[in-house]
């Protein structure tokens, strides 16, 4: 999971909010993929022999067991690790193995089929005024829900939460967009939203993507701001000299302020130096956002 940058020690990543949303076989591939890039790097593990691997679990039948006398000592490390992501299953001291859906799907494509509700089997309801209800028991549902929903009410069967300004923020901020999270919300819709066109009404659907908007109107960045210059001309001169550098993000000429990114401030404070008496203003550069 660190590997696949989807866990880091602070916790879940923004690539990681995003797994959580993508089908089961968009899932599985990702971590094999990694997997197979740590066998060559860290592993010391034979790269053909797990690739190898990889591209027989498609030819495998659900249900049927498999000798794993035949594999070779990396295979049979990987059938271990594999075991680990639902791939496999196996008695300790066992040679026989048997794969899961989850293995014997991969190649075939069915899985992200049969991983996204059918017509009977989505169990969120999305309400005009924002109230979303998901019929489920499912810990790891309801989790995912909690991403981007302001859970409020929960019951055995069912948990009751509201799209919010805030808990939308919440999402976006961990890297999730609004359309993963609208994509989330139609896949798994109950099937009485299905009846309706659109499944999800469109005034929560145009809020999620105007919340988002909102969110990337304003953007942050590092740098410093120049200030206190003794004269028009010392400040003219250094705003020009920045922006043929190509380091002015931000220019109040009014009040006379320059503000520069922090990897350009060494070469502003050289100007300063070599252009601006002791005397002078420009020396008040305070670092800002």
């Amino acid at each position: 999971m660190k590997a696949a940058n989807l866990l880091s020690p602070s916790g879940i990543t923004s690539q990681g909010f995003q797994f959580l949303l993508q089908d089961a076989n968009t899932q599985v591939w990702r971590l094999l993929l990694t997997y197979l890039k740590l066998a060559e790097e860290q592993l010391q593990m034979n790269v053909v022999d797990v690739l190898g691997f990889i591209f027989q679990l498609g030819s495998l039948e659900l249900g049927q067991d498999y000798s794993s006398d035949s594999l070779t000592d990396s295979q049979k490390v990987m059938m271990g690790d594999l075991k680990n992501l639902g791939l496999f299953y196996y008695r300790k001291k066992s040679t026989r193995f048997y794969p899961t859906r989850l293995a014997t799907s991969l190649t075939s494509g069915s899985l992200m089929t049969a991983a996204k509700p059918s017509e009977e089997g989505g169990f969120i309801i999305v309400e005009t005024n924002y109230r979303v209800y998901a019929y489920t028991e499912s810990s790891l549902q309801i989790a995912i829900l909690d991403l981007f929903v302001d859970l409020q009410i929960r019951f055995a069967n069912m948990v009751m939460g509201i799209i919010s300004r805030d808990s939308i923020r919440k999402a976006l901020s961990n890297g999730i967009s609004a359309e993963q999270i609208i994509s989330f919300l139609t896949t798994h819709a109950h099937p009485e939203m299905r009846k309706q066109n659109p499944i999800i009404p469109a005034t929560v659907v145009d809020q999620i993507r105007l919340w988002e908007l909102e969110r990337n109107r304003m953007r942050v960045h590092n740098g410093f701001l120049v200030e206190a210059f003794a004269s028009k001309e010392e400040f003219d001169g250094l705003r020009k000299y920045a922006e043929s550098q190509g380091l002015v993000m931000w220019v109040d000429e009014g009040e006379e302020l320059v503000f520069v990114p922090e990897h350009g401030v060494d070469q502003v404070k050289e100007y300063i130096k070599r252009n601006i008496s002791s005397g002078g203003g420009g020396r008040g550069d305070r670092r800002g956002r």
